[in-house]
């Protein structure tokens, strides 16, 4: 303890320090992938620190990842994305290393139109940083401070500029906040992502089950022992009284609809059968409220978890789905762990995983689902997913309401995969000739019309996430209709 105060009174007394040994960061990088998911969101928070003659060595928490060059190895111990270690001198130079054990420099404390060597290439070339700007304004969490930036530059041996991916590439650090923009550096300079800091943080159970009177949540649970037998379960709650019992309890009293829908894919009759059950009110509660969900930081390894199966080798591991509102979801591999903070429009996160899978969402503000696979002889997952709320005055997805008359399945026909995320196949197994797929949104609207004669695949990366209707008709009009999730 002795130790971290000396540390951070000596960071406290020069500005435009990277970070210090008490503070949490979050970085998002400023990438996205082909299911419209940015990823790669970094944590920082040094694991330890010491005193190393006149410097002071920042020590940052290992992750579980694939080691360098054997994507199918998984080191519990690998370096995070700054390097093992970060060197800052009294100078205010912070010296880290990449994988290569090369340095990179950081000058906090130069002024602008100073520059340096950032890094050195083995064949001479180098990269010079220089700090371009020093200006006022408003930075990620909506509060005011000095910042500078920092423009990368690569020169040949005979100091000549060159062309270069960085070039151009900008860091950014905050005068009392630390660094705002950065780069992945024990990876520089293969890894050319740039991470930029939002307000993250770790939720609390407080955060997560956070209900207000009249908030109306419908979940929809599947599960399918493919390719038998399909069972979807539209549940319903509406929020209908909240009370706290101290500061560490909450319970809420709730109304409960619920309706389930079985499709028996062995039969070419009237597959799909309907139970409605009747409204309920129930209470439940929730306990610890000030407890994080999460202990620790993205990608950390952490031992013995009992829902991954008494598999000890997992770590959390932070994905976001490109939206324009702040988010953050957490992923536990192999187990997944997920939330989203402050979202407002719905997202499940893709999961991709060797079975056996056990996977929890939890959102900030609208409770935890799970997404369960399991292997054995047939294919048996389950998932929940949240397809509908109304929440802080604002209405998103697409909600089943239950008792309504639902559409007349007959003859035969299959989709896969369901649920789907780019691309779905249609087989009509008992069509003759060609016949016309449509799909249609849950009011009716046709959105998709094609024809066909044999097995049919449909690109579904311009659908929005949801529940759709495909229909399969004849050319004597005899029509097919199954449900399909898109996630």
């Amino acid at each position: 303890l002795v130790l971290v105060s000396i540390v951070n009174m000596l960071s406290a007394q020069q500005s435009y320090e990277l970070f210090n040994s008490s503070s949490e960061y979050f970085f998002l990088a400023s990438i996205s992938n082909t299911s419209g998911y940015q990823v790669n969101i970094k944590g920082l928070k040094p694991d330890s620190v010491k005193i190393s003659g006149t410097d002071t060595v920042y020590y940052h928490y290992r992750i579980l990842d694939h080691d360098t060059g054997n994507f199918n190895c998984t080191n519990i111990k690998h370096p995070s994305w700054l390097g093992t270690i970060t060197k800052r001198r009294m100078n205010g130079d912070n010296i880290f290393f990449n994988a290569g054990h090369d340095t990179i420099v950081v000058k906090t404390q130069a002024s602008v139109g100073n520059t340096w060597k950032w890094y050195s290439y083995s064949n001479g070339n180098y990269i010079l940083a220089t700090v371009i700007s020093k200006q006022y304004g408003a930075i990620y969490d909506g509060s005011f401070d000095t910042v500078k930036t920092i423009a990368l530059q690569t020169y040949n041996a005979s100091n000549s500029p060159i062309a270069n991916i960085h070039n151009g590439r900008t860091i950014r650090i905050s005068k009392t906040h630390g660094l705002l923009k950065f780069h992945d550096i024990y990876y520089f300079p293969i890894d050319t992502s740039t991470y930029s800091r939002f307000n993250g943080k770790r939720l609390t159970y407080g955060d997560i089950y956070n209900y207000n009177v009249g908030d109306i949540f419908q979940n929809l649970q599947s599960h399918e022992q493919h390719p038998y037998i399909r069972t979807d379960v539209y549940t319903t709650y509406t929020i209908l009284n909240k009370r706290f019992v101290g500061l560490d309890t909450v319970v809420y009293t709730r109304s409960v609809k619920k309706q389930t829908e079985v499709t028996d894919y062995t039969t070419n009759i009237n597959p799909v059968t309907y139970t409605i059950s009747p409204t309920v009110v129930d209470s439940v509660q929730y306990i610890h409220l000030r407890q994080r969900i999460i202990d620790q930081m993205p990608q950390q390894y952490t031992p013995n978890n009992p829902m991954c199966y008494d598999n000890p080798n997992y770590s959390y591991e932070m994905i976001a789905p490109y939206l324009n509102c702040y988010d953050l979801q957490m992923t536990l591999y192999p187990c997944a762990m997920a939330y989203i903070q402050n979202d407002s429009c719905l997202n499940a996160p893709s999961v991709s995983c060797p079975p056996p899978i056990y996977s929890s969402v939890f959102i900030n503000g609208f409770g935890s689902y799970v997404r369960q696979f399991e292997s054995g002889t047939s294919v048996n997952f389950t998932n929940e997913y949240l397809v509908y709320f109304v929440k802080n005055g604002i209405t998103c997805g697409n909600e089943i309401i239950t008792g309504i008359n639902n559409p007349t399945y007959s003859g035969g026909m299959i989709i896969s995969p369901n649920p789907a995320t780019n691309e779905l196949t249609v087989s009509c197994f008992s069509c003759h000739g060609k016949y016309e797929i449509s799909i249609f949104d849950l009011n009716g609207r046709c959105l998709l019309k094609t024809n066909s004669a044999e097995s049919t695949s449909i690109n579904l990366q311009h659908f929005d996430e949801g529940v759709y209707y495909v229909e399969v008709k004849q050319a004597d009009g005899q029509a097919i209709r199954q449900k399909m999730i898109k996630y």
